[in-house]
């Protein structure tokens, strides 16, 4: 700390606009705010020392980068710039230039094209920096080389390595070893996915007795063919989770695994990790155990033909059939127990795009959660919870998904903004999931309730790995962790090795220290985030890419969000874009922070989140990931 001057060093989150913010290592919030002329040479996650500028007190702090103490990385990407015989290269969210040596990548390389560089000479005082061309992502502004650099900065691989597929050659062998497993082939067990699903790693079957129910969450068992420490298993820790994007995905464990021998097939004997639980006939848990398993699963069943059944349509008199009309029953005692201790659930619509073959966005719709959805998320949320509370009760070490309450100023900010709409809730200190669930239940299908849920969503904090049980509080459960999606996550992975190696075996497991889960529950904490912002760039790039051949058209849109510098508008087909201030005709407009509005000073007009207005799409920049309209009126 200088006596003139206050410093302070954290890790610099670069926006692809340019502006950047310091994420501080004490911790303190909120975040710096930093201009992308106030950041010296400093790149993306670099290490950095910045000088807080003088603020007011209603403004959030700014500062500038005055040192970089450490770059994290040597490879970006960014836009070729290919002039005569002057070769420079200008990373994604900055203007600076980098020299380039010439090379066999940059000749066949297009003036403006998408490349990756490696730096290999960083910027000093006396020297500019030098790079070179490692690879050729193609022309900007194409939504095949704008998902390539997305994947890039989220550090996101498509291909597996050569000795990944050489362990894969094992993979056979150890589906026929069978040896102390229980054979479950007897239950009607039966999956339950979305149509285009290919990786299948949980099953469900169901027993009527005479004190209530017997449950079976019967998940692929990947941790038999993925061995600790094999490259298998490396490669997969990198990942961290597969990461589904509009036109694909990319698997956290090589196909042969995810879509074959641990996809839990129909009328295929598979091996299964499976948690038997017997309820009550209020939904009450008396008992639980874990079993080593070999099952079939009788069906492959969609989402939709389950809602077909249970409508009454195309009935054929099978067991699988009765089967779903108790586990609807179940579903909706575990439904109602879980309404009663109070949760949070965001029941709107999640955005659809369904494509054409040649890639092309067919149709976008707002997928409603229907009867078959809450069934399988009623008996996921419940063996996720029989695992935590054991492993919790017994004082095993592992690792938690956990939900903190909710940040004091986030919470404040979300209270005044639900009194415009006539809400009230309780200081941050007494606030329960359950006052956040009735202002949800009284928006449902209104035109506020995108907009709110969405406000309510970020005003919560994000769920997060951790060695230390601190509870879900969108969940109101004070044991919770993943367990039943090993095939896609790396954390149901490590979870499924603890259950077989210390609560179903006894053996102890000394790599499961509380140093190493937390660890790891950083890393894949990290990995998880890099994975939905991809997934969500994927979609915001593909429409794009489809509405821009649609400048000119009027839209009846949703106020998102309103700043000091214009008004964000949300499209039915989600694509979301800004009228600019300036676009802002016939008044002097000032932003009321408080309301989340801007106000004509003359006239009054009030552009508010939350509200509809009529807005020309006029502007579609992929390049800089841009939209821009005007109001109509």
């Amino acid at each position: 700390m200088n006596s003139k001057r206050k410093i302070v060093e954290g890790k610099l989150d670069k926006n692809r606009a340019g502006f950047g913010f310091l994420i501080r290592d004490d911790g303190v919030k909120p975040d710096i705010y930093i201009k992308n002329q106030n950041q010296k040479s400093a790149m993306d996650n670099d290490l950095v020392r910045v000088e807080i500028l003088s603020r007011k007190k209603s403004t959030k702090p700014e500062g500038r980068v005055v040192k970089v103490l450490k770059h994290s990385s040597k490879e970006f990407a960014g836009t070729l710039e290919k002039k005569k015989k002057k070769l420079r290269f200008i990373p994604l969210g900055s203007s600076e230039k980098i020299k380039l040596k010439s090379n066999k990548l940059v000749s066949e390389a297009s003036h403006g094209d998408r490349v990756i560089v490696r730096i290999e000479r960083m910027p000093s005082r006396n020297k500019k920096a030098l790079g070179s061309v490692i690879k050729t992502l193609g022309p900007a502004g194409k939504y095949e080389t704008e998902i390539e650099v997305t994947l890039f900065h989220s550090g996101v691989r498509r291909e597996f390595d050569g000795a990944v597929f050489e362990q894969l050659k094992e993979a056979d062998k150890r589906m026929k070893n069978r040896d102390n497993r229980e054979d479950l082939t007897h239950l009607n067990c039966f999956t339950i996915d979305p149509e285009e699903a290919k990786d299948f790693d949980d099953a469900v079957s169901i027993e009527k007795t005479k004190k209530g129910y017997s449950l079976g969450v019967h998940i692929a068992d990947v941790s038999h063919f993925v061995p600790e420490g094999t490259a298998i298993d490396r490669e997969a820790l990198k990942r961290g989770t597969s990461v589904y994007l509009v036109d694909n995905v990319i698997p956290m464990l090589p196909e042969k695994l995810s879509n074959d021998l641990c996809s839990l097939k129909p009328e295929e004997e598979r091996l299964s990790l499976s948690v038997m639980v017997q309820l009550d006939n209020s939904g009450s848990v008396r008992d639980y155990r874990f079993v080593k398993s070999v099952i079939r699963s009788r069906r492959r069943f969609s989402y939709d033909e389950v809602d077909s059944l249970l409508e009454g349509k195309n009935k054929s008199g099978a067991k699988s059939e009765k089967d779903l009309e108790e586990m609807v029953q179940l579903a909706k005692l575990l439904r109602k127990k879980r309404e009663k201790r109070g949760i949070i659930d965001f029941d709107f619509p999640e955005l659809k795009i369904e494509l054409n073959e040649d890639g092309s966005v067919k149709e976008v719709k707002r997928e409603e959660r229907t009867m078959s959805h809450r069934l399988i998320e009623e008996f996921m949320i419940l063996a996720n919870e029989v695992v935590a509370s054991h492993l919790d009760k017994n004082k095993i070490p592992a690792l938690y998904r956990i939900h903190e309450k909710p940040d004091a100023e986030k919470m404040d900010a979300f209270r005044n903004f639900v009194q415009m709409f006539g809400f009230t809730i309780p200081g941050d200190s007494k606030v329960t999931p359950g006052h956040l669930q009735k202002i949800l239940k009284r928006i449902r299908e209104s035109k506020e309730e995108v907009i709110i849920s969405t406000m309510m969503l970020r005003s919560l904090q994000q769920a997060v790995y951790s060695q230390k049980n601190k509870g879900h509080f969108a969940l109101a459960s004070k044991n919770y962790t993943h367990f039943t999606s090993p095939i896609r996550r790396y954390p149901d992975l490590i979870i499924h090795r603890i259950i077989s190696s210390v609560a179903y075996s006894g053996e102890k497991l000394k790599k499961y220290s509380k140093k190493n889960l937390k660890k790891w529950g950083e890393k894949l904490s990290e990995k998880e985030r890099a994975a939905e912002d991809a997934e969500r760039e994927s979609k915001e790039l593909k429409l794009m890419d489809h509405m821009k051949g649609r400048i000119g058209e009027v839209f009846t849109g949703i106020i998102s969000g309103v700043t000091s510098f214009g008004v964000f508008v949300e499209l039915p087909v989600g694509l979301e874009g800004l009228i600019h201030i300036k676009k802002l005709r016939g008044d002097y407009y000032i932003y009321m922070e408080n309301e989340m509005a801007l106000r004509g000073k003359n006239t009054g007009r009030k552009f508010k989140i939350g509200e509809e207005i009529e807005v020309k799409l006029v502007k579609v920049d992929m390049k800089k990931r841009e939209v821009d309209f005007l109001p109509v009126k």
